[in-house]
This record gives structure tokens, C-alpha cells and sequence, in this order.
């Protein structure tokens, strides 16, 4: 799924749909957000199982074995997870190692890395964090797996110690900083709707395009 800003990358997506009857391309006329578009992807996509993973390969493709053993188990939710300590240097590791402690301790324990960009997850599970999801911006993935461990899901681990990053400057569209004070400030959102009962029913419903 491509957004109007990326002319280029939509024609080379909508190229590839006319050779694979399984690939379909999706161009939003509107700025969704990282995490907006990824919820329409979801919502379009078909099959049990649902998957979004970031273009650039950060995130090897020999891990969809992991996937497909994950959906032979039946499983709820599994996500790839980093060795931020290896993987990120500088100012960034601070960041992404600050914030990963903090995510732990307010939202997520247990889960040492809630931001990587590979991500699957059954089909009705999708449709119930999604349908839930209020933040459209790069926290997205905090909000989804904090509202997974409210709703009793199972979240599985998928060790992605070969993960790398092909940019040389981070974030694509954002500074690392303003992308973590951001991402700082709805942490602190994702906790108050938990604690108020926020994510109790579905909020979103879908429109198909």
C-alpha cells in the first residue's frame, strides 16, 4: 500500500498486480499516518492470517518461515523483535533503548521490542485491535499489543537477530527526536484510555475502498 506521495513506488506496486492475481495495490488520496494506512491494509487484505511488514527488508525475509510455523500452530499474534543494542547506534539506541524500558514498564511487559515493522496476526484478533486502534502515528504498534494483553491475547516472539536497517538516518518523514517525543506522549494516552476503559468496544469501523 502506497500513499499520494509516493508516485514512483505505486507504479512499480501497480506494475507487480498486473503479474500476481494475489497482489493488490492500494493508493490513499489522503495522508493516513503510518499506522492509518497500515489498518486499511489490514481491513483490505484477505486471508486468516494477516501480515504487514516494512518495505525496505529490514526485517529478512527468511523469517516468514517463522510465520508460516506460527499459523500452523493457529496462533494469535507474533512479532519480530530486534537486538536494538546491536542494531541501533548513537542518539538512536539511547532513544529506542529508553523508550523500549519505558513501553515495558507502562504497557507491554515482557516484550522487549514493541516497534519492529514485521508483524502477524490472525484474522479475527486483527479486526478486534485494529477495530480498537486510535493512534495513527508510529506508536501504532505500542497501542495494538498494549490492547492485545488487555484482551487475553497470546503475543509469541519471533527473534530477529539479523534485523537491519538499509536508511542511514532513522525514521523516513521524522527526526528521531520529535518521532520519540511524540511517541512519548501517546505511550502516556495508550495508558490513560487503559486505565479509563477506552478500549473496551470497537471504535473504528471500515469503509472498503
Amino acid at each position: 500500500m502506497w500513499s499520494h506521495k509516493t508516485p514512483i513506488r505505486t507504479g512499480l506496486a501497480e506494475l507487480t498486480a498486473k503479474h500476481h492475481p494475489g497482489f493488490r495495490s492500494i493508493e490513499l488520496r489522503e495522508r493516513a499516518g503510518k499506522g492509518g494506512a497500515t489498518r486499511i491494509g489490514v481491513y483490505e487484505a484477505a486471508g486468516r492470517y494477516k501480515l504487514f511488514m516494512d518495505a525496505d527488508l529490514a526485517t529478512p525475509l527468511r523469517h516468514l518461515d517463522d510465520v508460516h510455523k506460527f499459523m500452523q500452530r493457529e496462533g494469535d499474534i507474533a512479532i519480530a523483535v530486534r537486538h536494538i543494542q546491536a542494531t541501533h547506534t548513537g542518539v538512536r539506541k539511547f532513544i529506542s533503548e529508553f523508550g523500549n524500558i519505558l513501553v515495558r514498564v507502562l504497557l507491554t511487559p515482557g516484550i522487549g521490542d514493541t516497534q519492529c515493522g514485521f508483524k502477524v496476526f490472525e484474522s479475527e484478533v486483527a479486526h478486534q485491535l485494529f477495530g480498537r486502534q486510535q493512534i495513527t502515528g508510529w506508536a501504532f504498534d505500542m497501542e495494538l499489543l498494549a490492547v492485545a494483553r488487555k484482551l487475553k491475547y497470546k503475543v509469541e516472539l519471533i527473534e530477529a537477530d539479523d534485523w537491519h536497517d538499509p536508511k542511514t538516518e532513522g525514521l523516513v518523514g521524522d527526526s528521531n527526536a520529535k518521532a520519540a517525543i511524540e511517541s512519548g506522549v501517546d505511550m502516556l494516552k495508550i495508558k490513560w484510555r487503559l486505565i479509563t476503559g477506552q478500549y473496551k468496544r470497537i471504535s473504528y469501523h471500515h469503509t472498503p475502498l
